[in-house]
Formats: structure tokens, C-alpha cells, sequence
């Protein structure tokens, strides 16, 4: 609780209370009415706009017209003196990126066959114009260049719970890291079959182009770990080491840094801007920011493209 200098609370300070405690208190009331799902606090939105007005945020499933609305079940405008305002918010639904799932979407964890120790987030699915493959990172599929081509790649990751049986992919390409020179570089997985991967990505859908970065621009990633996750680009041409679980340091040329967005686990996210346009390839992390491998020059790289 915020306090003023003369130790009263404020008006705006006790208008938040007031309604911090209709939503302690007077859920159940609002519960009971159709599609209503959840209250909060907030600024009211008008005309799609937000203004400064606290108000009793209502979530539903789903907004109808005043005539689909049986009388009990509306909203009032005000409650108990204060502003009410509904918002459409579909049903919350608990979140895992780590179960099995078929067919496979773009966020979700993978790992290769008893790899234990080191698992990550399947990117999206890339094509050379005859197979399908999932793109994702070196150090996640290949151990750091330790394991060989068609070694399967499973889903859920085997820290999860995945086994042979769960594989949907095998090592079909990659370029090996070369420790101390240059960038980590991507990695594909033919996929067993053209259908077992989705081509959306978990709570953000298709990716629709692929574009260079901006500094400044606002962006998106979904990972196994931390899922959806929001941040801003922070810098591009970036030059800088990355340390790995072994030791062993790479130097990486030419990437792009965000806000922290990611956590161990993600390695492998997809880097989107607010038009589902594809910039980069997620594959470090530190408590401030993430690094990302440019995507254009991951699919030259690889001689692939996103699919139609």
C-alpha cells in the first residue's frame, strides 16, 4: 500500500483497495454469472482506448449482446460505486509445453533420445522445397557436435517422460560449432513425417515471413520453459562469448540481443515481431538479456524456408 506523505492514503490508493477487495470478496457473485471466468484490477478501456479510470476488470469466455443475455446474467455497469468494465479473455487454460502433443507445435520441448542432460524447444518447421524438418540448435540436438547424423529426436524431451517411441524426428543436418570462432549454428531434424509437426507455434499460430532486425521493436518468443514471453530488441550485430554446461566458451558474430525473455530450456524459440514475421533463432540466455542467431542467416545457412 502506498502511502502519502502525511501518512493518508490516497484516493486513488483507496479506490484500488476497494476494489481489491471486490475481487477477494465478491468473485462468487460475479462467477455465477454466464461466461464469466475471473475479475481484476485495471484501467477501464473506452472506445479501445485505455483511460486513467480504475475499474473492476470482468473476464468472460466470450461477449454476447445484450439481447443473447439473460437479465441475471449481465454485467452491471457499476458495482457497489465503481466502474465495471468486460473483457473477452476465452477460458484460461493451464499451460504445458512439456507433454507429448501430435502433431508437435513450434514452442514445445524436444530433445534427442537419452538426452537427459540437455533439452530445448523445437522452432518451427522448415522445408528445402522436398522434405520437412524441425529447426532448432546445436548444442540442444547434437550435444555440442558429439552425436551423429539420424539420431532420433524425440517429444516430449527425455527429461519429460520421452522415449524411443516418442521420436519425430532424426538429425538430418547441421554445421558444426566451432568453439572459440564464429556463431552457434542451427541445426534440421527430418522429420519422420511431413504431418507430425504443426507449422503454428503454441499461443502465437503460423509465422508468416521472415524479416531482419530492428532495434527498439517490440517482440515475442514461446519456449518449453517460460513460454510466451514478451521483450524489445537491444542491440543487433552483436559480438560476444557464450559459455556452455561443459565449459567450453564459443565467440558469436553478428547476433541479436533482447530483454531477458528465456530461461534454460528455451534454447531453440523462434524470435517473432507483432505481424508474425520470424527474425530470430533463440540460443542463450543471462539474468538481463537473450541471444538470438539471425534467422535469415539461419535458412541460407541451411539452404531452407518456412513453409507456405
Amino acid at each position: 500500500m502506498i502511502l502519502s506523505k502525511n501518512n493518508t492514503i490516497t484516493k486513488e490508493n483507496k479506490l484500488q483497495q476497494n476494489i481489491c477487495n471486490i475481487c477477494n470478496g465478491d468473485y462468487k457473485y460475479f462467477l455465477n454469472k454466464r461466461n464469466v471466468v475471473g475479475l481484476g484490477l485495471g484501467y477501464k478501456v473506452k472506445n479501445g482506448f485505455y483511460t486513467n479510470q480504475l475499474c473492476v476488470q470482468v473476464f468472460v469466455s466470450r461477449k454476447y449482446s445484450e439481447n443473447e443475455i439473460n437479465i441475471k446474467d449481465k454485467i452491471p455497469s457499476m458495482y457497489k460505486g465503481i466502474l465495471t468494465d468486460v473483457k473477452e479473455t476465452g477460458y484460461f487454460k493451464a499451460c504445458s509445453l512439456n507433454k507429448k502433443i501430435r502433431p508437435v507445435l513450434g514452442g514445445y520441448s524436444i530433445s534427442v533420445y537419452k538426452g537427459n542432460e540437455i533439452y530445448g524447444t523445437a522452432g518451427c518447421v522448415v522445408t528445402n522445397g522436398v522434405n520437412k524438418f524441425v529447426l532448432s540448435t546445436n548444442h540442444v540436438l547434437t550435444k555440442i557436435n558429439k552425436l551423429y547424423m539420424h539420431f532420433p529426436i524425440i517429444q516430449p524431451a527425455c527429461v519429460y517422460g520421452g522415449t524411443y517411441s516418442d521420436t519425430i524426428a532424426t538429425l538430418h543436418r547441421y554445421i558444426p560449432l566451432h568453439l572459440f570462432n564464429g556463431g552457434e549454428p542451427p541445426i534440421l531434424g527430418l522429420l519422420t513425417n511431413a504431418n507430425i509437426m504443426n507449422p503454428e507455434i503454441a499461443f502465437i499460430g503460423k509465422v508468416t515471413c521472415v524479416k531482419s532486425p530492428k532495434l527498439g521493436i517490440p517482440v515475442r518468443k514461446v519456449g518449453a520453459m517460460s513460454e510466451l514471453t514478451e521483450g524489445i530488441i537491444t542491440s543487433i550485430n552483436a559480438n560476444h562469448t557464450v559459455t556452455y554446461t561443459n565449459g567450453e566458451v564459443a565467440f558469436f558474430k553478428d547476433q541479436i540481443l533482447t530483454s531477458n525473455m528465456a530461461v534454460k530450456g528455451d534454447s531453440g524459440s523462434i524470435l517473432i515481431d507483432k505481424n508474425n514475421c520470424a527474425i530470430g533463432l533463440l540460443f542463450a540466455t543471462t539474468n538481463n538479456f537473450t541471444a538470438y542467431n539471425r534467422l535469415t542467416t539461419v535458412l541460407d545457412q541451411l539452404d531452407v524456408c518456412l513453409t507456405n
